[in-house]
């Protein structure tokens, strides 16, 4: 499969200069496959100019698509399992300590 160059069109995730510290900028992005893309960035210091690959690849469904699934295998995720970011919840105080 021949990979394809895309322009980034939208926003892709933001990405600090591994060198300088910097932000880098997204250029452009080559598809893999389905679920992998390979992101170009370029450091936004120019005197640093460092420019590098980052891969972006899907993880899991959280709710499945009304169109059916595609024929690449992809995993669901247990909900469950994901504590929300904006959980501010206090741990469970019920455990062995507290006894």
């Amino acid at each position: 499969m021949k990979p394809i160059h895309l322009e980034i069109k939208g926003r892709a995730p933001g990405f600090p200069c591994p060198v300088c510290k910097e932000s880098g900028t997204a250029r452009t992005t080559e598809e893999i496959s389905r679920t992998l893309r390979r992101l170009y960035y370029r450091c936004s210091n120019i005197l640093c100019g460092h420019t590098w690959t980052a891969h972006l690849s899907f993880e899991g469904t959280l709710s499945p698509s009304r169109f059916g699934m595609p024929r690449v295998p992809l995993p669901m995720i247990d909900l469950e399992l994901i504590k929300p970011a904006n959980d501010d919840t206090p741990p469970d105080e019920s455990g062995p300590e507290a006894a």
